[in-house]
């Protein structure tokens, strides 16, 4: 693994037009602090799971489930 970011630990990381891909490993409990976003994120859950607090929604992302946030949102 490569050195640790604010939250999690980056596995995979490529670049190519327009995105990024990164495949990053959380601790179990991570609480991951809520801000406004101006990147689109697609999220691929593959073992484990989150939740995310979205203004009135809450979601729950387990295993295999996937995700897409808008730009410009606050999550």
């Amino acid at each position: 693994m490569t050195h640790r970011l604010e939250f999690g630990w980056p596995v995979r990381m490529l670049d190519v037009p327009g995105f990024r891909v990164r495949e990053t490993v959380y601790d179990a409990a991570s609480v991951v602090p809520t801000q406004p976003r101006t990147w689109a994120t697609l999220c691929l859950t593959i073992n484990g799971g989150y939740h995310i607090d979205w203004g009135r929604n809450w979601f729950a992302c387990g295993p295999a489930s996937l995700m897409f946030q808008p730009p410009g949102q606050v999550y």
